[in-house]
């Protein structure tokens, strides 16, 4: 039960500091949020920012990122951050109270959460055109891809965006545009390839955003 409390904020914030003692001070904290049966964003805004006045205590350049959250196992409520009202409402919301707090978008994440599909193409641009609002609070992106496992059920995590979007190269190559022209501000962001399967599957993912006019640096 994540973000239940004060006490809980604290205890976390502690157990970071005792984690990194014996290390160099970790540059990003990348947290998840509640879940609704307990939470909501200002509930948890209120409990997060004992966590942050903490934290920067004992680590003040810190950069703290929350990811978008969909589906869990927990059956008691769904994450508060899931769906792109809930992530434009928590861009308002720690922008008028000041917060250090930025967002990491796990693009995958928000589809699933959405339910985009090939048949909702045009559902998937206006999603881009909304987190277009909030980009200036997103400062990491979590990308990876899903494959079949032969038994009928894909895989998250595994494989490249050849197999997200099941060797539909006009389909990848909407989504592919289509986030360029969000994140295309110069802005530095953090990318987080979740991809369990290998190198090879890292490489494409990596290419396929170079080719289209992402640059690493």
């Amino acid at each position: 039960m994540l973000w239940y409390s004060k006490e809980w904020a604290l205890d976390f914030a502690d157990f970071i500091r005792d984690l990194a003692q014996d290390a160099p001070g970790p540059r990003v904290i990348e947290i998840h949020p509640p879940f609704s049966d307990y939470s909501d964003i200002g509930s948890f805004l209120d409990i997060y920012s004992t966590f942050e006045n903490r934290i920067t205590e004992y680590f003040p350049d810190v950069t703290i990122l929350i990811e978008n959250r969909s589906g869990t196992r927990y059956s008691g409520g769904d994450f508060v951050v899931s769906r792109i009202n809930q992530l434009i409402e928590l861009s308002n919301e720690i922008e008028q109270r000041g917060f250090a707090l930025r967002v990491t978008l796990d693009i995958p994440q928000l589809f699933t959460a959405h339910q985009i599909t090939k048949s909702r193409m045009k559902s998937m641009e206006n999603l881009f055109t909304d987190i277009k609002d909030i980009r200036h609070n997103i400062l990491g992106i979590h990308l990876w891809g899903k494959r079949d496992s032969g038994n009928g059920r894909r895989v998250a995590h595994v494989g490249d965006l050849n197999d997200y979007f099941m060797e539909d190269m006009s389909y990848k190559s909407r989504f592919l545009t289509s986030m360029l022209d969000v994140f295309d501000d110069d802005v530095c962001r953090y990318f987080v390839p979740e991809v369990n399967s290998g190198r090879e599957d890292l490489v494409s993912i990596v290419n396929d955003l170079k080719e289209v006019g992402f640059k690493f640096v």
